[in-house]
């Protein structure tokens, strides 16, 4: 099964969007119906807390979806990522030039390009 880590602005888009369609919400409904495992660590799930309340979310949707982030994630040690490493640094030069990009038409051709 597919293992991700979701950036901190798509739980924060995710959690905003009051659009049924929405392609961060989509994300989230898939990892809470069991499309795929979400990777957490204390840390994440600490930014994720920090960054709704900034946003002026409201404190008891935070601890909802916190409490299912803990019932439903996979915990896991911290684990150190230099950003920018070497790949990264290569696809943001990419994307600013406008090469090597891939796009779908909707979230469900992304989650299948995974799947090969």
């Amino acid at each position: 099964m597919l293992r991700v880590v979701l950036d901190t602005n798509v739980v924060l888009a995710s959690q905003k969007s009051t659009h049924p369609t929405s392609p961060n919400r989509e994300v989230t409904d898939r990892w809470l119906s069991g499309e795929f495992v979400l990777l957490m660590s204390d840390d994440i799930a600490i930014e994720y807390a920090e960054k709704l309340l900034g946003a002026g979310r409201d404190r008891d949707l935070i601890e909802s979806f916190l409490a299912n982030v803990f019932l439903l994630a996979e915990f896991t040690e911290i684990f150190e990522v230099a950003i920018p490493n070497a790949t990264t640094r290569k696809a943001i030069e990419d994307s600013e030039k406008g090469i090597n990009l891939t796009s779908f038409n909707s979230v469900d051709k992304l989650f299948e390009s995974w799947d090969k």
